[in-house]
Order: C-alpha cells, then sequence, then structure tokens
C-alpha cells in the first residue's frame, strides 16, 4: 500500500462522505463502470491503495477463478481481490 495514511476520523468523513454521495444518486441507472470510478475506486483510495501503482492494484487480470474487477498486492504477492 502506498504510504499515504489518514487518521481514522479522517477516513470515518470520507467513507460517509461517499455512502452519501451514492445514496443522493442511487435512483440514477449508474453502469458499473461509473459506480467503480465514482464510489468504488475512491473508497479504495482513501483506505491506502494507490490504484495508479501496478505493483499495488491491477484490473481485470484473468485468473484460475475469474477475472476479478481488481486485484489487489501487498510485498508482491496477491493479497485480495474484489468482483
Amino acid at each position: 500500500m502506498s504510504g499515504h495514511s489518514m487518521n481514522r476520523t479522517d477516513l470515518e468523513q470520507g467513507l460517509r462522505s461517499l455512502l452519501e454521495d451514492y445514496h443522493k444518486n442511487e435512483h440514477h441507472a449508474l453502469s458499473e463502470r461509473d459506480v467503480c470510478r465514482v464510489f468504488i475506486e475512491p473508497m479504495f483510495s482513501l483506505l491506502g491503495w494507490n490504484l495508479r501503482n501496478l505493483e499495488e492494484v491491477k484490473e481485470q487480470v484473468s485468473q484460475p477463478q475469474g477475472r476479478p474487477d481488481y486485484i489487489f498486492y501487498l510485498n508482491g504477492s496477491p493479497l485480495s481481490t474484489q468482483d
């Protein structure tokens, strides 16, 4: 994960703001990409992941179990996937 760190209060406030934005927009017909771009990716950034660093996060990589939207790496090893 990137060296970016956030205190708990700022993290909670950022996540709360994303959730409020989601509820304001949930009646719109959003594509999967819109949801990722507007809500999911900002959430991962708040949590300290650098989505521009391919050593931390890769998108749409074929795996034996499928093709997850995101694969998160820690110290060069896959840590988690997100569909």
